[in-house]
């Protein structure tokens, strides 16, 4: 197919996908059609944009996450607790999956630049929505606002925009998440300034993968302190704290949710291998919700085994990110840390939700993609 052609036909899908899915998750029926299409799409154009690539790199990332897929597999096999099991794991793995086939793209120059400037176009967009409808006070069911608004600050990031418009447009972002008072926005818009420092700025790479790790080991800590916590004397004094600077208390149920969740392991002792994908909350309490925390989910569903693979398998994507060079790559270093600790408030990087979890995995594939263009040169 002709590159110009190819150009512009990826150009148009960028461009309407991207208001498919900043609604997809509140509207499930659009949601489901559009994570569909999107997966038939990048299959056709995955092979379109490189019939014959063969990149050979990344053999740690690809060989931790063929066991990690492997091991979900094992998991549906022989922790099948009814349908549900087999549609959650089959959702894991093709979230992995989907990462997995992004990263051995290479997408001619032009191209790359022209996806990264309509992403960022419509993230200037839709920044200043969300900046507007949060000064209003405008209440809107726009599920994983806060998510979505991260992700198209990414773009902005990562365009060829002038330094000055990139801050600008990062002061309505701050001051949206402000205005807005959604807890995680207001931590995350305090907490990357640092997390650049720790990740980017800091020369060692030893360092910088000892902080890293120990990230990801803190992780599993944050339900097990949150929950201890709530049943402390400091609980009404943390909500006072957070009502005073959000819009809501510090404890908003998580607790019980993840207080159930432990509790569950512990009587069962299923820490090592889990009870299975199809693990849910509503199975253990009367609670109709989500897990909210990716790592309690699969620990609760594939124990500490799938745990370790899982925190292997996004370390091996932080090294990979090291060895890389540019804005695009330090960009994608920050949105990775801010990727693992949102996880631990939200279920969203292995299917629970869809929408999400396809927009993120697709943006932690790009400094990848840009890299392989590199690579061709």
């Amino acid at each position: 197919m002709n590159k110009q052609i190819r150009s512009i036909i990826l150009f148009i899908i960028v461009s309407l996908t991207w208001v498919l899915l900043m609604i997809g998750n509140t509207v499930p029926v659009i949601g489901r059609i559009t994570v569909l299409s999107l997966f038939l799409l990048f299959l056709v154009f995955k092979l379109l944009l490189n019939p014959n690539l063969s990149i050979k790199k990344y053999n740690n990332l690809k060989i931790v996450a063929g066991v990690l897929l492997i091991y979900f597999f094992l998991i549906i096999l022989f922790k099948y607790t009814g349908s549900l099991s087999v549609y959650n794991g089959i959702l894991s793995i093709a979230s992995v999956l989907f990462f997995v086939s992004l990263i051995d793209i290479e997408i001619d120059a032009d191209l790359f630049s022209k996806i990264i400037s309509t992403m960022s176009n419509i993230g200037e967009i839709t920044i200043v929505i969300f900046f507007i409808l949060s000064v209003l006070r405008y209440s809107v069911n726009w599920v994983s606002s806060s998510s979505l608004t991260i992700c198209a600050l990414y773009f902005v990031l990562s365009s060829k925009r002038s330094k000055r418009k990139k801050f600008f447009i990062s002061l309505i972002w701050i001051f949206g998440a402000y205005f807005n008072g959604e807890r995680t926005l207001v931590f995350i818009s305090i907490l990357t300034p640092i997390i650049y420092f720790l990740f980017v700025k800091i020369e060692s790479k030893k360092l910088k993968k000892f902080i890293f790790v120990t990230l990801l080991g803190a992780t599993i800590l944050i339900p097990i302190v949150y929950v201890n916590l709530s049943v402390s004397q400091y609980r009404f004094q943390l909500d006072a704290l957070s009502v005073k600077y959000t819009t809501s208390r510090f404890f908003s149920g998580r607790d019980v949710a993840w207080s159930y969740l432990l509790n569950n392991m512990s009587h069962t002792n299923s820490y090592i291998f889990g009870l299975g994908h199809g693990l849910t909350l509503m199975d253990i309490s009367d609670l109709g919700i989500s897990s909210h925390n990716l790592y309690l989910s699969v620990l609760s569903r594939t124990g500490f085994v799938g745990l370790i693979l899982f925190y292997m398998f996004l370390y091996q994507i932080y090294s990979c990110y090291l060895k890389f060079t540019g804005d695009i790559s330090e960009i994608g270093v920050v949105f990775l840390v801010v990727t693992v600790l949102k996880q631990s408030s939200e279920y969203g990087l292995l299917g629970n939700n869809m929408v999400l979890s396809l927009v993120v995995w697709f943006i932690l594939a790009v400094p990848f993609m840009n890299n392989n263009k590199k690579i061709r040169r």
